[in-house]
């Protein structure tokens, strides 16, 4: 199905992008570990706040054209100059735009600092705009290091470019700056290598983008579906239970999705121009589509169950006995992104499909059902809200596979249902191994180090015997 190159280049890009994903998500761990430390859980509902507006304003910054790229199999150069220009004007309209409303969002949240946190960090936009193109052009031909390694130098600097200023006594707006600073890194890295490919002419040439903007549009539309629907938690649960409640939610949420965002990324990098690459043969991106959701799923799922089984552990040790209302949200947070995993390679199969528009369609009704669902259970508590999104996950995956994936590649649910069963059997002895060990041994750090490394490797064992055939091939594409 792939010749020598881009098998050597697809192997190569999963290495890169699963050290980038660990080595990033380690410095963020760090991050919101120095700041949980020092910081109260007020001053973490603010940063939750500008992490979810830096992220709902990143989507904006190529109007959803440039993963219109990676899907295109032929492009000109006088597309991708165009496609640069629009960044970067995109880059300048929504800094100046939310220059000029975040007092509006300041008085939102009753929180006057937040006018000028959102103030110092729009600039990032400008920043990130100028590199964007370069990104998608690497992803495009599947070059993934360059991408892995200005993520890795970016985050590293911010990490130490906030801990300098909080060591000054800079106190929040440090992480502000960090942000801002990694863009700084990241867009100049990717700018040097990218030049060394595509350097953009000063022309724009709007009817060059017909068709990239209808594609656009739909991915703009979609992704800011999909942005709402996961960010809809912090929004309603800071206005609605308040700041304090949010920043006992945000620091179990940062910690259980770690694992989702460094894994899943790793594989919507892959999986996303592959399944471009073979757009017109059904049979490929079906293969694509369950090996994606096997890979994820046999990851995610040891994972998750170890950390849901090692909460009370992990959040008192890292975080502190402060955070021990936190401990109950982490375990169900787990169980609940181990549905959302098996749910994630879709998004790749409808961009390499081309339906976008489906996608924008299904996200914008998703998006409706979340915002009434989560402001409905908030009034029974934190704890109901996420037991609620558990249900609404299993429930859009049902009806997502038979309204969308089924009509885009000939599959049947059974058969993604045998590809994630055979790894949680997989999971039956480890949990037997951690339930029967965890009562002998009473040392937290043992448990936290110790455990972990047992319930892994046994997880290995048993998938050496139940499949033994993607166990080889797994050892064969990670050494």
């Amino acid at each position: 199905m792939l010749d020598s190159k881009l098998k050597k280049n697809t192997v190569l890009g999963v290495k890169w992008s699963m050290l980038s994903s660990i080595l990033v998500a380690v410095i963020q761990f760090i991050q919101i570990l120095i700041l949980s430390r020092i910081f109260s859980a007020f001053e973490l509902g603010i940063v939750a706040v500008i992490q979810m507006i830096v992220g709902f304003t990143n989507i904006f910054l190529d109007v959803g054209i440039s993963n219109a790229i990676v899907y295109k199999k032929n492009i000109s150069f006088e597309q991708l100059s165009s496609v640069y220009w629009v960044n970067v004007f995109s880059g300048v309209f929504f800094t100046a735009l939310l220059f000029v409303i975040s007092p509006l969002i300041s008085s939102f949240y009753d929180v006057l600092e937040i006018n000028l946190y959102i103030k110092i960090v729009c600039f990032s936009f400008i920043i990130l705009s100028t590199s964007r193109l370069y990104k998608f052009l690497f992803l495009k031909e599947v070059l993934l290091k360059t991408v892995a390694v200005s993520e890795i130098f970016s985050y590293l600097f911010g990490l130490i470019l906030m801990s300098i200023l909080i060591k000054l006594d800079y106190g929040i707006i440090s992480f502000i700056y960090s942000i801002v600073g990694r863009a700084v890194v990241q867009s100049l890295y990717l700018i040097i290598y990218g030049r060394k490919i595509f350097i953009p002419s000063f022309k724009y040439n709007h009817k060059s983008l017909k068709s990239l903007f209808r594609y656009g549009a739909f991915n703009l539309g979609q992704n800011l579906t999909v942005y709402f629907t996961s960010q809809l938690d912090t929004l309603i649960i800071g206005k609605v239970l308040g700041l304090e409640i949010l920043g006992v939610y945000n620091i179990a949420k940062n910690l259980a999705i770690k694992p989702l965002q460094l894994i899943s990324p790793v594989v919507s990098k892959i999986t996303f121009p592959l399944m471009s690459k073979f757009q017109d043969s059904k049979l490929d991106l079906k293969n694509i589509y369950l090996l994606s959701i096997k890979h994820l799923f046999s990851v995610i799922v040891v994972v998750y169950i170890i950390m849901a089984f090692l909460a009370k552990d992990l959040i008192l040790t890292i975080y502190g006995d402060q955070w021990v209302d936190s401990v109950i949200i982490f375990r169900l947070l787990c169980l609940m992104y181990i549905v959302v995993s098996v749910g994630n390679p879709i998004g790749s199969l409808i961009l390499a499909s081309g339906k976008v528009n489906w996608g924008f369609y299904w996200n914008l009704s998703m998006l409706l059902v979340v915002s009434c669902l989560i402001f409905l259970s908030s009034q029974l508590g934190l704890i109901f809200i996420v037991v609620s999104l558990i249900f609404y996950h299993i429930l859009s995956f049902i009806i997502s596979f038979n309204l969308i994936t089924k009509k885009i590649i000939p599959i049947r649910i059974i058969e993604i249902f045998l590809t994630i069963m055979i790894h949680l059997l997989m999971m039956i002895l480890p949990i037997l191994l951690l339930f029967y060990l965890s009562t002998f041994i009473s040392n937290t750090y043992l448990r936290i180090f110790g455990l972990p490394i047992i319930g892994i490797s046994s997880y290995i064992l048993c998938m050496y015997f139940l499949d033994r055939e993607y166990f080889y091939k797994t050892k064969k594409n990670i050494i």
